[in-house]
């Protein structure tokens, strides 16, 4: 399927950061009819929701029904996190049946400042989202297993039916994007789900693959900076020629969000 690239220019970072927060405060209280699961499943009296109850419901239910959601998949790195920062101070009421996970994760504690999981986690505490609806990488497994087990689930909440709306993607000066830096990077992920990524620094990434971009419906490079330019330019202009848009090239619909890059 043909990538469709739209480019969208914000007069500021903080206009960008403004409107990144907006989408995703709209897609954490979706409407119960746009949601995948009925709201019974997860809902307990006057319609707060029951953890203890929400998870046993899960247990005794269909296989793989924690996973049976409407899942956003959220970039890590400097760009998104004023965003997230900005919902925290204001979150809405979750939608029952919808959940949050990440492109990639660095294969450190979640109490690193590296770790992508831990800087999120007071929107996340502010959000109030049960831990069930947080689908992350297990960084206290071994990085081959951390990814196993990510790629694991993964594949059940596809199974079970779950739908991916939503990407936020960063983009890196060097053309990357999640943890796929190179060529041999996105060999690795034919057939996959979620793969490990060893860097030649030494770091160790666990980030999702191609094939999970596929499926989502909508696709969003997050950039700023100046030091950006050069290769935001030539993603827009050729992204075949770039890792970050050879990543999203079955995605169905893949927009850009930029502030601050280019000069006025």
């Amino acid at each position: 399927m043909k990538t469709a690239f739209e480019a969208t220019r914000f007069a500021s970072a903080e206009a960008l950061d403004a409107m990144v927060a907006e989408l995703l405060r709209s897609f954490l209280s979706l409407p119960e009819e746009d949601v995948i699961w009925s709201a019974s499943a997860e809902r307990s009296g006057g319609g707060a929701l029951d953890e203890s109850a929400s998870s046993a419901k899960a247990a005794s239910g269909p296989p793989h029904s924690k996973f049976r959601r409407s899942w956003a998949i959220l970039s890590g790195g400097k760009t998104p996190m004023a965003a997230y920062r900005r919902l925290a101070e204001s979150p809405p009421i979750l939608a029952p049946n919808v959940g949050l996970t990440y492109t990639d994760e660095r294969h450190v504690p979640p109490d690193s400042p590296e770790s992508n999981y831990g800087n999120t986690l007071p929107m996340l505490r502010a959000l109030r989202i049960p831990e069930e609806r947080i689908l992350r990488v297990r960084t206290d497994l071994g990085l081959e297993e951390a990814a196993a087990a990510f790629e694991r689930d993964l594949g059940q909440a596809l199974e079970a039916g779950a739908q991916f709306p939503l990407a936020l993607l960063g983009l890196g000066e060097d053309g990357h994007t999640c943890s796929l830096f190179t060529q041999e990077n996105l060999k690795s992920c034919e057939g996959r789900l979620a793969v490990a990524v060893r860097r030649a620094n030494g770091s160790a990434r666990v980030s999702i693959a191609p094939d999970l971009l596929a499926r989502v419906r909508r696709v969003i490079f997050l950039v700023t900076g100046p030091e950006k330019a050069p290769m935001l330019r030539r993603l827009l202009e050729d992204p075949r020629a770039v890792v970050a848009g050879q990543a999203v090239a079955r995605c169905p619909n893949v927009e850009v969000w930029h502030a601050e890059v280019f000069d006025e």
